[in-house]
Formats: structure tokens, sequence, C-alpha cells
């Protein structure tokens, strides 16, 4: 039995709200997240010196194109991307890419879960980001941000 049109796109259009909301959650924790402490520099909280929110633009095939919110996070060795890379990822119900562009973790969205790092298969908590982000952080051979 298939579904009737209107039908299909009411349910794609919810798939693609319900992912904007995660998308917009994930990116309202992570920058609570790498925000400094009150009266706090302490680099061991947080190595990030700067965060750069934007859109990207996606198309997928059942939900067609949207805008997306995207994060650089810039620490004083290299620049962290923060990048969704779809709604549809095996095993999930949509994966958000961190990478230097040297090294890249892949955090998937499980309704059941919430965010978890594909990696070692944990939820993201904050020390877990924190984690990630110090690892990837460290100076890479040839980056240049200046």
């Amino acid at each position: 039995m298939s579904v009737p049109p209107n039908e299909e796109a009411l349910t794609n259009q919810k798939i693609k709200e319900d992912w904007l909301a995660a998308l917009d959650g994930l990116v309202k924790q992570l920058k609570e997240w790498t925000r400094p402490q009150h009266g706090a520099s302490c680099p061991c909280c947080t190595p990030v010196c700067d965060i750069i929110e934007t859109i990207i633009e996606l198309d997928e095939e059942h939900i067609g194109s949207y805008s997306a919110p995207m994060l650089y996070l810039k620490t004083e060795n290299t620049l962290i991307e923060l990048k969704p890379a779809g709604r549809f990822a095996i095993g999930a119900i949509g994966r958000v890419d961190m990478s230097n562009h040297g090294r890249r973790y892949s955090l998937l969205y499980s309704s059941r879960r919430g965010w978890v790092c594909m990696e070692n298969r944990q939820s993201l908590t904050k020390s877990l980001f924190l984690e990630l982000l110090a690892d990837l952080a460290q100076k890479q051979s040839g980056s240049n941000l200046h």
C-alpha cells in the first residue's frame, strides 16, 4: 500500500523539522560547552578561542533542500569544523562530522540515546566532547590559521 503524496510530503517535512531541531540543540549545547566559564581563562576547560556559527545548504533525496547550522571552533593551533553530513545515516537518524581536516570524529543522532560518538559508541557528554576537541586541537604540521 503506497502513502498518498500529500501525506508523504508532510512526513518528510516533519523528518526535516525534527532533524533541524536536533542540530539546533547540538549547536546550542556545543557553544555552551566551549564557552569559557565566567571569570575562567583556564585552557584546560576549553581550548576554543573563537566560535563561528554559520549555515550550510544541504540537499537530501527524501527531505529536499534545507539550511542547517554549522560551527567552526577556532583554537590556538587549528580550526575545527562541525558539519552536518546528513539526516539519513546508517545506524542513526543523522550524522555530524567533527574534523580538523586531518582527523575526524562522527557524531550520530539517535532518538533513544541522543548524540553519540561513533568511534567509541559513548553518549556525547561535555567531558567526552572536550576530550575530542582537545585531540583535534593538537597542533598539526602544516596547519596555519594566522
